[in-house]
């Protein structure tokens, strides 16, 4: 595993996080009445979950390794944000 590989693991580790926190704090604390996480906790979380949900198969796909794991931390970033701007709309609504 390269540094560069790393620090993308790293950084998207706490992207998701920090999402996870915000959503949180948008739809489970006021429907449940429950205490706000706060960014590092909902980074274990996140980090919890990753040990827990199968990763998606590579195998499959066209490319080289490199491409390939490019193209999953450019998924998985755009995933996050996509959630975070699906949430504020959904918020909105409520």
């Amino acid at each position: 595993m390269t540094i560069g590989t790393f620090t993308g693991i790293l950084a998207l580790t706490i992207l998701r996080g920090w999402v996870l926190s915000i959503l949180w704090a948008w739809f489970i604390v006021p429907t449940f009445n429950v205490a706000q996480l706060s960014v590092a906790l909902a980074i274990g979380l996140v980090m919890t979950a990753n040990l827990i949900v199968k990763a998606p198969d590579v195998k499959e796909q066209e490319g080289t390794p490199m491409e390939k794991l490019t193209m999953g931390f450019v998924f998985s970033f755009s995933l996050s944000f996509i959630a975070l701007g699906s949430g504020w709309i959904v918020k909105q609504f409520v």
